[in-house]
């Protein structure tokens, strides 16, 4: 995955087995892009399909594979540059990490830095962004 800063991601795809409901590996692929859609991932473009060899050389089925150019919600709303904009502030003395649940509407908002009021500032901030974003009051 490339993230190019302009909200838009890069999605390397793959798939040499089939799925018990969707079928075939491409068919399966089709499904997880269109299931990004329906989380907020605008599905921009789609390269061509292409086959690759299983490495290392095995008996298994070739993989079909292919990029998908992505637009995130999350990123064209400004919390990507929120969240750069706290770590200059901090100066290299925190962090930030921001992981979203796959299976709810749920992210995790960990911060770690030195001062303990403006750290939970940022959180709350970024919570705020983030629950206007996934639908959450």
């Amino acid at each position: 995955m490339e993230n190019t800063d302009r909200g838009t991601i890069f999605i390397g795809t793959g798939a040499n087995l089939p799925h018990p409901t969707h079928g075939s590996p491409r068919r399966t692929l089709e499904a997880a892009l269109d299931e990004l859609g329906r989380r907020g991932v605008s599905v921009l473009r789609v390269s061509p399909w292409y086959r690759t060899a299983p490495i290392p050389a095995s008996d298994q089925p070739w993989y079909v594979n292919a990029v998908a150019e992505v637009e995130d919600a999350i990123v064209v709303a400004g919390l990507s540059e929120r969240v750069r904009g706290f770590e200059s502030e901090m100066n290299g003395a925190g962090r930030i990490l921001i992981r979203y649940s796959g299976t709810e509407s749920l992210a995790r908002v960990m911060i770690e830095g030195a001062d303990g009021g403006r750290i939970r500032t940022m959180a709350d901030d970024l919570a705020g962004i983030i629950r206007e974003l996934i639908g959450v009051p």
